[in-house]
């Protein structure tokens, strides 16, 4: 029971853990804690430096956009001749507000790079260009939208709380089955015990020639018996044989 009651409390202690587990797991997400380095295409030839966002000087000083093209409808490194000016600069942030925003990841293994922080629509967007040791360019993104995120943020505590309820309803279903089948009253056998057999001495057997004392009624009623016996009457043939007989006792 102590068990049974022990999982009873899951049913509490899960949901608000799972809660506080989908808030955290979020909240990294949207920092984009989780997101990863993108290798870009390359350009013609090694580039060695970042001029901005989307613009590359490679090591014969050739200047390369990373744009959309027929050639390249996936976006690739076309050759320009000038960095354009950028047109709407009031869109773009202070590198402090992206960085209290996101966890923008660490650049120092890179050699050269370029961090830009943009207002998006209701949100901000980090955008992190890099070109490593080998001369491979990467690309970090990430973006936060005020509205639907913050949207998100709330319901997800929900969600994350359902799931706590979930798994604790389910862990204390089983414990209670196992609870109710260990316990369960068990039918009680009968046990029959045979008592000892106690050993006593023999009867000795009478022999043939041993005395057996006779009741004297029995031998009353035996002598009554036999002198009942009616004797045989001789026949007419033997009749004096008979008489002489009689005679002679």
């Amino acid at each position: 029971m102590k068990l049974v009651k022990s999982t009873a409390l899951l049913l509490i202690i899960l949901p608000l853990i799972g809660s506080i587990f989908a808030c955290v797991f979020f909240w990294a997400v949207m920092r984009g804690t989780f997101t990863k380095w993108e290798i870009l295409s390359q350009p013609a030839s090694t580039p060695v430096k970042l001029i901005r966002m989307n613009f590359v000087q490679t090591i014969t000083g050739e200047i390369y956009e990373f744009q959309y093209s027929e050639q390249c409808p996936n976006r690739c490194w076309v050759k320009v001749e000038t960095v354009p000016s950028i047109l709407n600069t009031t869109d773009l942030l202070p590198i402090e507000n992206c960085r209290r925003s996101f966890d923008i990841p660490s650049i120092n293994r890179f050699s050269d790079a370029v961090i830009e922080c943009w207002r998006s629509g209701t949100g901000i967007r980090v955008d992190v260009q890099a070109i490593n040791r080998e001369g491979n360019i990467q690309m970090w993104q990430e973006g936060q939208d005020d509205f639907g995120d913050a949207l998100m943020l709330t319901t997800f505590p929900v969600f994350g709380a359902f799931g706590g309820l979930l798994i604790a309803l389910i862990l204390f279903i089983i414990v209670l089955i196992r609870a109710v089948i260990v316990n369960r009253p068990q039918r009680k056998t009968r046990t029959t015990r045979t008592a000892p057999i106690k050993c006593s001495p023999t009867k000795h057997a009478r022999d043939a020639g041993e005395s057996v004392a006779i009741s004297s009624n029995f031998l009353r009623l035996s002598i009554f018996l036999v002198g009942r016996l009616r004797r045989p009457c001789p026949s007419a043939g033997n009749a004096n044989r008979w008489a002489l007989s009689k005679v002679l006792e």
